[in-house]
């Protein structure tokens, strides 16, 4: 009787319907977990659908064998699920292979940014992931050593407050000079708590000494490095990543160019020039997906299109319409 009330039909035409009744189309589903060999397959058996009565919302919780589970919702008005139909989807649970492919990515050198752009994740995620790493990296370094976890709790909570009293104690000394002051702590803390030291523990200080260099030179010379790493990463096969100038930066190996940016208007103003908006990223992307589906020779719909390209809420509906033009224009040629 309340299933016949929420779909609005009469009782005699329950039993037909709810058979007939497909919110989320035939399994199997495809697994959306980038971090496993089967991504974009249509390999999920598991799906439990639970109504949502205050909003007359859909819900469909898809679990996969990976451990990856995701939430896909549909309103009433949209009714079944049709080709090419885009809905809103929620990652519900990462799972064991998704989690290793972080460890594996990092321990490999990957920055927390990249990881979370070829993870489709959000980078407060992955530095989660990344923080419960290195607190099992820690316990179980005390644990071979013979200490146990109360112990080791202890201990990190001892060494957090006192260098925090050194740190607030001294606000006009440099890191070099904490160290000195608290030369045992903060060796425990860079050995066993290495995040949150950093993350309490004043910058560095740069220190502009006297130079006679020949900026122009050094401008030239730094463009051409900074073209070449622009040109890299437009030609690079891995998924695009929003050219800035911190991307640059880190993929030139220039580390402080930007702080004698004004010295360089040569470099400064090609900067200016290919710095990209989220929007031209997702163009580029929209195109490196359709590449990719043709190569695997998979199907062009907004739908595979839009998981590669991991775009979130913000600009969902830009880049849905700006893939159904592109899709549009392939389909003239």
């Amino acid at each position: 009787m309340v299933l016949a009330r929420f779909l609005g039909i009469g009782i005699e035409e329950l039993f037909i319907k709810e058979l007939n009744y497909r919110p989320f189309g035939e399994g199997p589903w495809v697994c959306l977990n980038p971090a496993a060999d089967h991504f974009l397959e249509p390999v999920v058996e598991n799906l439990l659908i639970k109504y949502r009565r205050r909003n007359k919302n859909v819900n469909g919780f898809f679990s996969c064998s990976c451990g990856f589970e995701y939430m896909e919702t549909v309103t009433r008005e949209q009714g079944e699920k049709g080709k090419g139909q885009h809905r809103f989807v929620r990652v519900v649970k990462y799972g064991p292979v998704w989690e290793a492919k972080v460890r594996e990515l990092l321990e490999s050198g990957v920055s927390i940014q990249e990881v979370a752009v070829r993870l489709n994740a959000d980078i407060r995620t992955v530095k989660r992931y990344a923080f419960k790493k290195e607190q099992w990296k820690s316990r179980k370094a005390a644990e071979q050593k013979g200490i146990s976890s109360t112990e080791f709790e202890n201990k990190r909570r001892f060494h957090r407050e006192k260098w925090l009293k050194i740190v607030r104690e001294n606000p006009d000394k440099g890191r070099l000079e904490l160290r000195r002051l608290g030369k045992y702590t903060c060796t425990w803390l860079c050995r066993n708590d290495k995040e949150w030291w950093e993350k309490n523990t004043p910058a560095k200080k740069y220190v502009q000494a006297y130079s006679n260099v020949d900026w122009e030179t050094r401008d030239k010379e730094i463009l051409q490095h900074v073209k070449q790493t622009v040109q890299e990463i437009l030609e690079s096969d891995e998924k695009p990543q929003r050219i800035s100038l911190r991307l640059i930066k880190t993929k030139s190996g220039l580390k402080s160019f930007d702080l004698q940016l004004d010295k360089l208007p040569l470099t400064k103003s090609f900067i200016n020039s290919v710095i990209e908006t989220p929007m031209d990223l997702h163009k580029r992307r929209i195109q490196w997906a359709i590449d990719k589906l043709n190569e695997e020779g998979k199907a062009l719909t907004v739908t595979n299109i839009t998981v590669m390209t991991g775009v979130g809420n913000k600009y969902r509906k830009q880049v849905v319409e700006e893939i159904k033009r592109v899709l549009g224009e392939v389909g003239k040629r």
